[in-house]
């Protein structure tokens, strides 16, 4: 069985199942955050990691997303690279920038809709409880 995450805890992933995460880089009115994801055998995205990144600096965001990456053991990590803020910051090779266009955005928007509104059948997505985030 999936543990949420801390770094507190060893992350227990008994099955190896693929790890992806994901970072909107932002600034102090909409600051950077984090999401961490587990795969599991039917295609369900469970979400096991979730944190804000307020007032820090855009070098000690890149050591919260080389944690992330280490400790989580993540397959693959994509950010939001449209401004190339951590871009050359030293970033695992895991790390992967992404310019987020507006054609970018709608297919990721039609790829998500099904899983947000799937079926007990279908693979969807599970959201860990923060209304932050939900906001």
């Amino acid at each position: 069985m999936l543990q949420s995450g801390s770094f507190d805890e060893p992350f227990e992933n008994p099955d190896h199942d693929p790890v992806y995460a994901g970072m909107d880089v932002g600034k102090d009115v909409h600051p950077s955050s984090i999401s961490v994801f587990v795969r599991v055998h039917d295609g369900t995205l469970v979400q096991v990691f979730q944190q804000f990144l307020d007032h820090l600096d855009y070098r000690a965001q890149v050591k919260i997303v080389n944690r992330v990456i280490e400790h989580f053991d993540v397959t693959r990590f994509l950010y939001d690279s449209s401004r190339a803020e951590l871009d050359d910051r030293g970033l695992s090779h895991r790390a992967h920038g992404k310019r987020f266009t507006k054609r970018l955005k709608a297919n990721i928007a039609l790829l998500l809709e099904p899983r947000v509104y799937a079926s007990p059948e279908e693979p969807g997505i599970i959201l860990l409880k923060n209304d932050r985030m939900l906001k």
